[in-house]
C-alpha cells in the first residue's frame, strides 16, 4: 500500500519530479535536483558509502553484548558449581 512521505511534499517551491526504484529501495529527484533515497542498503543501493547501516550495526552490537553477558553468566555459574563440588568433596 502506498505511503505518503511528508518530507517529499513541496518545500519552498521544490517538488518531486522523478521517482525510480528497485526491489527494496526507491529514489526521488526534486525539481531543484535534490535526491532522496530510502529502503534497503545491503548492496549500497542508497549511495551512503555504507552497506551495513547504523541500525544493523547497533543491532549486531547489542546482540554481541547480550551473547557476551550470557557467556559470562554461564562461566560464573560453572565456576561457582565447581567451587561447591570441591567444598563438598573436602
Amino acid at each position: 500500500m502506498p505511503t505518503r512521505v511528508k518530507d517529499l511534499d513541496p518545500y519552498e517551491g521544490d517538488y518531486v519530479v522523478e521517482v525510480a526504484g528497485g526491489e527494496h529501495h526507491s529514489i526521488a529527484r526534486t525539481k531543484d535536483g535534490l535526491v532522496y533515497c530510502w529502503g534497503r542498503n545491503d548492496e549500497g543501493q542508497l549511495g551512503l558509502g555504507d552497506t551495513y547501516g547504523a541500525y544493523r550495526r547497533e543491532k549486531a552490537q547489542k546482540e554481541m553484548e547480550e551473547m557476551e553477558r550470557k557467556q559470562k553468566e554461564e562461566a560464573e555459574k560453572a565456576a561457582q558449581e565447581e567451587a561447591e563440588r570441591k567444598a563438598a568433596a573436602e
